[in-house]
């Protein structure tokens, strides 16, 4: 079984922080935007579907914000099942996290006091400027609030004990790790414009050698698993703006659209769960949200 592996960041933009997203995944994996209602919210979001409706995370909504302000995504960590407490697994996870909650104190208060299956790095935003810098394991949970400098996380933890070694070698996440930093640290003197330093990140290629089967960069192109989508989700606007396929538009391994495009929680009226794109690749409701 391959795991899920991502690449996500946050950055500070006019008073609030912007988060971005990587999904790396097997080339058969595709994942779709949804508007949904959840138990008190309404949230667009990305929802992963694989192939093998069995996975953890399959069919899992792994990045999206609510109407609210609450923005979240996340990179998976391996971990044993044999660990888990009980609690709520990944498939419930963003739909209970977007369609229950309005605050990012309640987010934390939850996830500290009640058991989770759900193990990684996890940003959560809202939209008045915070950002909660989470990682979630099982047996310990780390958090921070508001730091200072732009993050970045891959498939490993930087603060918990808790690593499989294997995994972390087979994904690359330590070299997609240092990928973007690099990326990051060529970008630091353009301050202005981060939503065009977010999409160069997402679309860097820095050691994109050194991976084979998963590719060594953000964009990753590696033989059996790469980037099936990208987003940047802004909670300040309510907005997702979202890429099928590979965020360079190289298309190799798949045909993805190279290009963002936004989708507007607030276009929308109706209560229902509506599909917005489709597994391969089309806009669905193309007028709704005026791209």
């Amino acid at each position: 079984m391959t795991v899920p592996g991502c690449t996500i960041a946050a950055i500070r933009s006019a008073e609030r922080y912007l988060l971005a997203s990587n999904s790396d995944n097997p080339w058969d994996t595709r994942t779709k935007v949804r508007l949904a209602k959840g138990k008190h919210w309404k949230y667009i979001g990305t929802e992963l579907v694989c192939p093998d409706d069995s996975l953890p995370w399959s069919n899992m909504v792994t990045r999206g914000i609510n109407e609210k302000g609450i923005a979240f995504t996340f990179a998976y960590v391996d971990c044993n099942p044999e660990l888990y407490q009980g609690g709520i697994g990944f498939k419930d996870f963003g739909d209970h996290i977007l369609g229950s909650f309005q605050t990012l104190e309640e987010i934390e208060q939850y996830v500290q006091q009640n058991p989770v299956q759900v193990h990684g790095n996890f940003l959560f935003a809202d939209d008045r400027g915070n950002l909660l810098v989470s990682e979630i394991h099982p047996a310990r949970k780390h958090f921070e609030w508001n730091p200072g400098h732009t993050v970045i996380r891959t498939n490993h933890f930087l603060n918990l004990p808790f690593a499989n070694d294997q995994e972390i070698a087979e994904t690359c996440s330590v070299v997609r790790y240092q990928s973007g930093m690099y990326k990051l640290s060529q970008n630091e003197s353009n301050d202005q414009d981060h939503f065009g330093c977010l999409k160069t990140l997402l679309s860097n290629h820095y050691l994109r050698e050194q991976g084979s089967h998963w590719g060594g960069s953000t964009c990753n192109h590696g033989e059996k698993v790469g980037t099936v989508s990208s987003e940047i989700l802004d909670p300040a606007n309510r907005e997702l703006q979202y890429c099928y396929g590979p965020p360079c538009g190289e298309g190799a391994e798949m045909q993805g659209w190279g290009r963002y495009v936004p989708f507007k929680l607030n276009e929308w009226t109706g209560e229902e769960t509506t599909a917005l794109t489709t597994l391969d690749g089309n806009t669905l409701h193309e007028g709704d949200h005026r791209c």
